[in-house]
């Protein structure tokens, strides 16, 4: 075997270094792994990983194989098992495990890529699966497509590599592998695609083409941010209109084993967009929605989109995604949106909110103002002047007025505009809610924390000072 950095180990008979191969392609990839390479008692040679990138580490290891050498010490041979046996066996466990069967079904398919490239590789042996061979897997997905005739997505391929080491290592934890070969292996995380996304004047065009349930499922998935499975499964028990003022969804079930997704309950406060619509249903069935089924409403979904000219990339879930896209247009808390949507964390919620980052558009007015940028008003508009002490002799600048998406009136913004265009894939610009009041909310918390202070003329200087701060 030919070593790369090759060096033997002083004070003994073993040379440690990083294992090259060949690629089918040609091209020489080096593992990251120390390997040793030394003569067993029974003077063969052994090629063996010391399962570690560090070279200090990799030397001590050696030191310990000779030492067993001196000693005559023979190490149990491993066992040698199939690739093909390790894998049936760790898809045994994952069915075995109590996972929801879409879960097992997802794993299935991702073994059953692995099974493929194992096989038209002839791969025989599982701990022959080295570093090299899991990157050449990599390359073999990026080059094969999926059953609908395309190519695996990056976040596809992420997920297979993702299962894959899982094998390995289950393998090795379960003593049927000497050593964890992909241990340093890297899964490079794939960016999340662009997903489409409902405005709320679409939503109110789609309910005003949609009829009967189809309506209802539609309104209620837009401006709850349930998941479809979980309005199949919403039952009137569950829809709880004497809490507060408007009511509150008690989400319980709507995946597999009469649970949610993510396993846990949540309360959505009830929009009141869809109240309304709500306390005119008729309970003649447990259910809220019976008979929905999610294949048949996005076969009406798609049908209205195609309606009213909008892209066919539309889903159910895309309805989801508006919900998300109304909080952070909003400004609803993120913890909040979390919450309402029912998880830990969301790519797409990091998405929306960092597209509505009010708190950045504030931070930068601030360090425009404190740099001499000239004074900006809230509407974004200001003088343009650049400080002299700043800039030595600087020109006036016009900056004009950025604005808000809420108060903009750009005409490419307009429902015709989004009817004309096919439908638009952009984020919520100007949700069912009223747009959000600049500075509503602390008018009026100093409006009552001034009114004990009526006796006084004016405001207190030091009052006023809080007050300008709390703005």
């Amino acid at each position: 075997m030919k070593l790369h950095n090759a060096e033997k180990v002083e004070g003994t008979s073993i040379k440690i270094g990083h294992r090259m191969g060949r690629m089918r392609t040609g091209a020489t990839r080096t593992s990251k792994m120390y390997t040793a390479v030394f003569k067993d008692l029974d003077g063969r040679w052994v090629n063996r990983s010391l399962e570690t990138t560090n070279r200090q580490k990799a030397r001590r290891k050696a030191l310990e194989i000779q030492i067993g050498l001196d000693e005559g010490r023979r190490e149990v041979a491993p066992t040698r098992i199939k690739t093909t046996d390790l894998i049936n066996r760790y898809q045994a466990f994952i069915e075995n495990k109590g996972l929801a069967p879409k879960s097992v079904a997802k794993y299935k398919s991702e073994l059953d890529k692995l099974r493929a490239f194992i096989e038209e590789h002839h791969l025989t042996r599982a701990d022959a699966f080295t570093d090299l061979i899991f990157y050449d897997f990599r390359g073999w997905l990026q080059k094969h497509t999926h059953k609908q005739g395309v190519n695996y997505s990056p976040k596809s391929i992420q997920s297979t590599l993702t299962v894959t080491k899982q094998v390995f290592k289950w393998g090795w934890k379960q003593k049927l592998l000497p050593g964890y070969e992909l241990a340093n292996t890297t899964v490079p995380k794939a960016r999340p695609r662009k997903q489409p996304c409902f405005t709320s004047e679409q939503v109110e065009l789609l309910l005003e083409k949609a009829t009967g349930q189809t309506r209802d499922a539609i309104a209620i998935l837009a401006y709850s941010g349930m998941r479809v499975g979980e309005l199949e499964q919403l039952e009137w028990g569950d829809v709880r209109l004497d809490k507060g003022a408007l009511g509150v969804f008690h989400i319980r079930r709507g995946g597999s084993r009469d649970t949610t997704k993510d396993k846990d309950e949540r309360f959505v406060p009830i929009h009141p967009r869809i109240r309304p619509m709500l306390e005119r249903l008729p309970r003649r069935a447990t259910r809220v929605m019976p008979g929905l089924r999610s294949r048949k409403l996005l076969a009406q979904l798609k049908e209205h989109c195609r309606r009213c000219r909008f892209s066919q990339q539309f889903k159910v879930h895309s309805l989801r995604h508006h919900f998300a896209s109304l909080c952070a247009n909003h400004r609803i808390a993120y913890k909040k949106a979390l919450a309402w949507l029912g998880h830990s964390s969301s790519d797409i919620l990091d998405l929306y909110y960092h597209l509505h980052d009010h708190e950045s558009e504030s931070a930068m007015r601030s360090l425009a103002e404190d740099h001499g940028w000239g004074h900006l008003d809230a509407n974004g508009n200001g003088n343009g002047k650049l400080s002299a002490s700043a800039e030595g002799d600087a020109s006036w600048v016009n900056f004009g007025s950025p604005g808000v998406p809420e108060e903009k009136s750009d005409p490419e913004h307009t429902l015709s505009s989004v009817l004309r265009n096919g439908g638009s894939m952009e984020t919520e610009r100007a949700g069912f809610e009223p747009a959000v009041g600049r500075n509503t909310p602390y008018d009026d918390l100093a409006n009552r924390c001034l009114q004990p202070l009526g006796h006084l003329s004016g405001k207190p200087p030091i009052v006023t000072a809080i007050i300008h701060r709390v703005k």
